[in-house]
């Protein structure tokens, strides 16, 4: 079982997950203040070494810190290192 699912597995119950995918929303997950997981995103809206935010149905996620980068990309699944100081979620108004 990868590291992903583990962390998945552990914050939701059976079916949750899926679920929030299937409605469109960002699943998150995080290895303490060093890894932020991140799934069902739609894509990259700001990237540098102290802000990453991320695109969702009707909101958005950014990661901020010191040092961040991109361990692992995908088109919907996103791995995100470095010193994790915030995570923000905003909605976007219509």
């Amino acid at each position: 079982m990868k590291l992903t699912e583990r962390v998945y597995n552990a914050a939701f119950s059976p079916g949750d997950r899926e679920e929030a995918l299937l409605r469109g929303f960002i699943c998150v997950g995080t290895a303490g203040d060093r890894g932020v997981f991140v799934e069902g995103h739609r894509g990259i809206s700001a990237f540098s070494n102290t802000e990453i935010a991320f695109s969702g149905k009707g909101f958005s996620l950014r990661v901020a810190g010191k040092g961040l980068f991109l361990r692992a990309l995908s088109r919907e699944k996103a791995m995100v290192s470095g010193e994790i100081c915030a995570l923000y979620f905003e909605r976007n108004e219509p």
